[in-house]
């Protein structure tokens, strides 16, 4: 009980420190795409103050539209929207997604649809589906391999030339061993590669990142990959080895952390957050 107890308070503690607002969040993203990096913004789940969140997602388009130093759609940065922000009812909810999707294109933005909880997967896949439906092709899923059903998923969006930001998994899946899970990643990331489409390979995994590159020596030409930004010096120090990266993306996000530890605290992979927060941290010295 006393090591789950300090668990948590080690989680709570790095959600806290340095607590990022739109204001800090769009100005470490233009230090990132100065250095020739791309962004992905997004704002936090906390199921509090969705009319706020729904403007802010449209502000975070502008945002990106004015810094953005490509016209091609896939250099520049991108938006990861969570659906259950926008909106307290789902018929809301649907509409305010559609207008975000809509002003996006309009300014020429990507949209990716981002991964919560397993209680809402699948209706993050049919709002990808539907909005595909509408004619839309500024948008792509976000997806977890830590779920049995990721391969058929991602089948089905290949086969219809759509974009895919693969993911290992924040939360918990159905598939709880840790290694089957990057076997899994591992497995899609290669078909991925094979469609000669644009996707994006989202992993702190550089064990991965190689094999891919062994394998599939140009395979960054159509392939962004993406990191959370505050793992920046990590991931640096981990492409040396890289010779050309055309498209490397950090995550940035913002928003309440109280009220999303409050509702994800319990859904959250807390093992491998930590992990992933103390590999970032150690190489701040560097």
């Amino acid at each position: 009980m006393i090591k789950i107890y300090y668990i948590l308070l080690v989680v709570v503690i790095l959600l806290f420190i340095n607590q990022p607002t739109f204001e800090k969040i769009t100005l470490k993203a233009n230090e990132i795409q100065n250095d020739g990096n791309l962004v992905c913004l997004s704002r936090q789940q906390t199921f509090v103050n969705q009319d706020e969140t729904y403007k802010y997602n449209l502000k975070m388009i502008d945002y990106l539209d004015s810094s953005s130093k490509s016209s091609n759609i896939f250099n520049k940065g991108k938006l990861s929207v969570k659906i259950t922000e926008n909106a307290t009812n789902d018929k809301e909810r649907w509409e305010r997604f559609k207008k975000i999707i809509e002003y996006a294109d309009k300014k020429n933005i990507f949209i990716w649809i981002s991964v919560t909880t397993k209680k809402f997967f699948n209706q993050e896949l049919q709002y990808y589906n539907d909005i595909i439906n509408l004619g839309y092709d500024n948008i792509g899923l976000t997806l977890p391999t830590y779920y049995k059903i990721s391969n058929k998923i991602l089948d089905n969006i290949i086969k219809n030339n759509g974009h895919i930001r693969l993911v290992k998994g924040y939360y918990h899946g159905d598939i709880k061993n840790w290694k089957k899970v990057s076997d899994n990643y591992y497995k899609l990331a290669c078909k991925l590669i094979e469609s000669n489409n644009y996707h994006q390979l989202a992993t702190h995994d550089f064990n991965i990142l190689k094999k891919l590159k062994n394998k599939y020596p140009n395979y960054l030409k159509n392939t962004e990959i993406g990191f959370f930004s505050f793992a920046k010096k990590h991931v640096e120090y981990n492409l040396k080895s890289f010779d050309n990266i055309p498209m490397k993306s950090y995550y940035l996000s913002f928003g309440d952390y109280f009220y999303y530890a409050k509702y994800n605290i319990g859904k959250l992979n807390i093992l491998n957050i930590i992990k992933r927060r103390l590999n970032g941290i150690k190489y701040y010295s560097l």
